[in-house]
């Protein structure tokens, strides 16, 4: 496996304790899927470690108590987060989902809440809390927050795929902004989860895989929403790169548990005495070549969030150039979440041929990576992505970079 990249000065030199950091919480996950501890609920113990270091915070500034992983404008800073992602991953999906999207919350709220952004986040770095980024609306009741003669909001609706549902304590919402009784946009707004207006229903989370990210379903029954609570504007959510930002690092994790799945072909082969068998070492090189092209591909999105970094400072003007640069960079990850899924895939299967069924008798961490990569592949608008990439692709002569 290659090294990392030395560390530049500041927060940077706290990186290396942070992969050591997720790679001991990594361990621990596999140890309790290996003793058979059921995963309907968060890895217990990943939770537990996650609040225990670094990090809960390390996506913060320097400045707020963190150390700057994974800002864009900060070299070596991106390329580290998808490192910290890709460890987690290898150990529990669900535990890297959950990091995730608190990371991702802390980072939005850094950008967007304005002046207000320290307060807010000194508060839940002071509290310890996990904080959710719940996004998807339900079907059936979709999320509106809307404006009151005293101006304060109310939220009603709900949400659905909340992941850390029952261990975020405070969540980052999206929902409709509706005010003088017109729809504004969607609007981002920071939500204490243990109000007795928030309910919860994990019935609905019955599925095959990623069970330990614990994603259900949120009602709120008029939960009062006071205007310090919003954060940034109507569709600031959806600004890019900020949005599409996001691709790189949930394919990290992914191709972190695929990378696991040859840790496991490895022990397996090497305990059978099976590693001289010509077929097998196929599938061992087939699958490693496929994974070493994840990580370039991954190695590649990181530079281009650099490249794009001042794209990233909501000051910075939306000029021609700089929407140019954004559709390259959204092709970009286009193909790199399509290159990783298919990585991901493609081991899945080699890994199953090369060990049969015998790899899918609980407890057993290649059935566990199995059912959590079949569900957690499944990322929305893929058809969209191919056709965005095609489309960018279509309209560029000769290579792509």
């Amino acid at each position: 496996m290659r090294a990392n990249p030395p560390a530049p000065e500041g927060g940077g030199t706290r990186w290396p304790s942070l992969r050591h950091a997720a790679g001991e919480i990594a361990e621990g996950a596999l140890q309790e899927v290996r003793s058979g501890t059921p995963d309907t609920l968060c890895p217990p113990g990943a939770m537990e470690a996650l609040r225990a270091s670094e990090l809960l915070h390390a996506t913060l500034p320097e400045a707020l108590g963190g150390s700057g992983l994974g800002d864009p404008r900060t070299p070596g800073a991106v390329r580290a987060h998808l490192d910290v992602l890709r460890i987690l991953g290898a150990g529990s999906l669900s535990t890297a989902r959950i990091w995730e999207g608190h990371a991702n919350a802390l980072q939005l709220i850094e950008a967007f809440a304005g002046p207000d952004a320290p307060a807010i986040l000194g508060g839940i770095v002071a509290s310890g809390a996990v904080v959710g980024l719940w996004n998807t609306n339900d079907q059936q009741d979709k999320a509106r927050l809307t404006a009151r003669p005293d101006g304060t909001y109310l939220l009603t609706g709900g949400k659905s795929f909340a992941s850390g549902t029952g261990v975020c304590t405070v969540a980052l919402v999206g929902a409709t902004l509706v005010a003088d009784g017109e729809e504004k946009g969607w609007q981002l707004v920071l939500v204490d989860t243990t109000d007795e207006t928030v309910s919860t229903d994990l019935s609905w989370w019955d599925v095959l895989g990623m069970r330990g990210s614990v994603s259900g379903r949120i009602s709120f029954a008029g939960t009062v929403i006071k205007p310090d609570r919003l954060v940034g504007g109507t569709e600031d959510y959806h600004r890019q790169p900020w949005l599409i930002a996001g691709v790189a690092r949930y394919a990290a994790a992914q191709l972190g548990a695929a990378e696991q799945l040859l840790t496991e072909l490895r022990t397996a082969l090497r305990s059978g005495r099976r590693g001289t068998d010509d077929v097998q070492l196929g599938r061992v090189a087939e699958t490693a070549r496929l994974l070493e092209g994840g990580r370039l591909w991954l190695d590649r999105a990181a530079l281009l969030t650099e490249e794009n970094g001042p794209a990233f400072d909501t000051s910075t003007p939306v000029t021609e150039d700089v929407t140019e640069g954004l559709e390259e960079y959204a092709a970009y990850l286009g193909m790199t979440r399509l290159t990783v899924e298919d990585a991901c895939l493609q081991t899945m299967r080699l890994v199953e041929q090369a060990l049969g069924s015998r790899c899918f008798v609980r407890p057993s961490v290649i059935e566990q990576i199995h059912r959590d990569l079949t569900v957690y592949l499944r990322q929305p608008a893929r058809d969209a992505t191919v056709a965005r990439v095609g489309r960018w692709a279509l309209q560029h002569e000769g290579s792509t970079r």
